[in-house]
């Protein structure tokens, strides 16, 4: 068990870590912090997912705040689609993907738009 709890702590860590960069990343390169971010989510099931999405929606609002950019989730996978994406310059999976193959192909034609993603597992 404590090497399982250290695990988690240190996987928990790397994960923080690497969300930061990217985030400081992101910021330098789009010269503004006045992008928008929409992470999608299923949340059920696995209880260390459902966990990961609380803490994740929490310290992504956290940090939006802190640096200025729009933050939005959802569980309703149904907006994956071309208007919905058209709104923001970032997609977030935070625990699963899309099941359906309109919702896949709406991402793919976001993806191929120039838009930007981080899938999360």
């Amino acid at each position: 068990m404590k090497f399982n709890l250290i695990y988690l702590f240190k996987l928990r860590s790397i994960l923080v870590l690497s969300i930061v960069i990217f985030l400081q990343s992101f910021i330098a390169f789009a010269g503004n912090s006045n992008f928008k971010v929409i992470a999608l989510y299923t949340g059920k099931n696995d209880r260390a997912h459902v966990s990961f999405v609380h803490e994740a929606n929490r310290w992504f609002a956290k940090a939006a705040d802190k640096y200025k950019f729009s933050y939005d989730s959802t569980n309703n996978w149904e907006n994956l689609n071309k208007e919905f994406l058209a709104k923001y310059d970032i997609v977030l999976f935070l625990d699963t993907r899309p099941e359906k193959p309109d919702q896949r192909i709406a991402f793919v034609q976001y993806m191929k738009r120039g838009g930007a993603w981080i899938g999360f597992h």
